[in-house]
């Protein structure tokens, strides 16, 4: 009886035994396994969100927007590699304090009126972290009190990715137009960090459901909005005159390339990934548009051999320092101003030192467009003007003119070296620039509603590149004024890349306006 008692007993605690580890399996489940699971069913919420989707503006998706800058007075970091809702990239805040802020700020008034929705993904670190958000009016004051996010979704979860679809309304109290978007911490480990994802103002078919919300009333159908219908623009339409072109102001031998207006341009512009030669040829594409330090003397001449017609452009930086480009110490930390906000290691340059900045551009010029076999120049970030903005963004206090001679100089350095060179951006200035420059490049001018400033050089019959990221360009007003014009993914990557978008206004097989 006792062997059999104490077989007994060792049965039990086997039992007792495999019931503990039972349990530690189930907690190891609910701790590890649920979150995956809860954040795969967030994805595909956010995807079901996206067949309604009737148009987007993205703020951040990977990179922020070329148009909006980062602003904020807590510890932001916009190119966290991991964790990504979507894509590589995301932004990580910690809050030092409750009035520490993350604070995104486009340079123009951003308008809002074509959008109902703010859409962002969140990742806590820790349970119990509570962040809200508000908009800021065109004077940068708050709109609305912060809105906690729990009030459009779920709690934050530690290593949970949660979509909050927030309607604009609440946040925007009928302004048509805001100058910020700002998420601050609220309470409960607010120090610890968050990531914050695909930041985008949108506009759907049907309302997008909040993701844990059982209480919320089921969406309603609304208007359908045709999602191709242009954008007017409500200037008056300029008279194009591809005839009678004004004259580029040069310095001896002249014969460097000029793109004309008459007739459109098939091009590709490459820059956050490195150009690679097979790869990333495109086929009818004459035009490559690639960063000028990363490319090959090599690679240049094999896109040449590609036809006669082949031009290859060299992007360079011109107005800010770059702290991971080759030739970074030959910049005085005399001529070092702010940070470029929104770009790490960008920082303004004043560019009113010529005798100082002028030889180092030459150089690099020289070293990294000239000698490589390139066409043409693309020289970065010249639209340095504190004027226009209103602020002393680079630390110097500088003006329209200072900006228009810098430019005249860049632009003759390119022609002293027989190269043909773009401006870009730099809208408000295009009418005093035009005379020195061969073509233009602009990023997002419908968006904006500013592409007839642009006409000065479709009139002077040099054309005019434009790239849109978040909204369609009106094609038949593009086609109409001659400009070469294709919506492109933001991070401007190689035709490979899963992420490569263009849709061009004109197709790459069609040779006529």
């Amino acid at each position: 009886m006792a062997i059999k008692r104490k077989r007994f007993k060792n049965i039990v605690q086997l039992l007792f035994i495999g019931l503990i580890i039972i349990a530690a399996i189930f907690v190891l489940f609910l701790n590890q396994i649920l979150p995956a699971i809860k954040n795969v069913l967030t994805r595909t919420q956010a995807a079901e969100n996206s067949a309604n989707l009737v148009t987007m503006y993205s703020v951040y998706n990977d990179a922020l927007a070329p148009s909006w800058q980062e602003w904020s007075s807590a510890d932001v970091d916009t190119r966290e590699q991991s964790p990504a809702f979507e894509g590589s990239r995301s932004i990580s805040l910690i809050s030092q304090n409750t009035t520490a802020r993350l604070f995104f700020h486009p340079r123009r008034p951003f308008d809002i009126s074509s959008y109902d929705t703010i859409t962002l993904a969140v990742r806590a670190t820790e349970n119990g972290q509570s962040f809200g958000i508000q908009l800021l009016d065109t004077e940068e004051n708050p709109i609305q009190q912060l809105k906690p996010l729990t009030e459009f979704g779920p709690e934050l979860k530690k290593n949970q990715w949660i979509v909050y679809d927030i309607p604009l309304p609440v946040l925007s109290d009928n302004n048509s137009e805001i100058s910020g978007l700002v998420i601050k911490g609220i309470s409960g480990h607010i120090r610890k960090k968050i990531f914050i994802d695909n930041v985008m103002f949108a506009q759907y078919n049907v309302l997008p459901t909040i993701p844990g919300s059982q209480d919320k009333p089921t969406p309603t159908a609304r208007p359908t909005v045709n999602p191709t219908t242009k954008p007017t623009n409500p200037t008056a339409t300029p008279i194009v005159k591809p005839n009678t072109p004004t004259p580029t102001k040069t310095s001896g031998n002249n014969s460097w390339w000029k793109p004309t207006a008459q007739s459109p341009i098939h091009w590709h512009w490459q820059l956050s990934e490195n150009f690679q030669y097979p790869r990333d040829v495109i086929p009818n594409v004459t035009v490559y548009d690639i960063d000028g330090e990363y490319a090959t003397k090599e690679m240049v001449s094999q896109l040449h051999a590609l036809g006669p017609d082949i031009k290859v452009i060299c992007y360079i930086d011109a107005g800010v320092y770059e702290d991971y480009r080759s030739d970074a110490s030959n910049f005085p930390s005399s001529v070092i101003g702010k940070k470029d906000e929104g770009w790490d290691g960008s920082f303004w340059l004043d560019i009113r030192q010529h005798d100082i900045l002028l030889p180092i551009m030459r150089t690099r010029i020289q070293n990294w467009c000239k000698n490589k076999g390139f066409d043409a120049v693309e020289p970065d970030e010249t639209e340095n003007q504190d004027e226009n903005e209103g602020k002393n963004i680079t630390g110097f206090n500088l003006t329209r003119k200072d900006n228009i001679e810098y430019n005249k100089k860049i632009a003759e350095i390119a022609h002293d070296l027989g190269l043909s060179i773009g401006l870009k951006g730099n809208t408000t200035e295009a009418g005093d620039l035009v005379a020195y420059y061969d073509w233009t490049l602009n990023e997002e001018c419908n968006q904006w509603k500013e592409c007839d400033e642009l006409m000065p050089f479709v009139n002077a019959n040099k054309a005019v590149f434009n790239i849109e990221y978040s909204v369609n360009p009106n094609c038949t007003q593009m086609n109409q004024w001659r400009m070469n014009s294709a919506r492109r993914d933001l991070n401007l990557v190689g035709p490979k890349n899963k992420s490569y978008r263009y849709s061009p206004c004109i197709p790459d097989t069609q040779d006529n306006w």
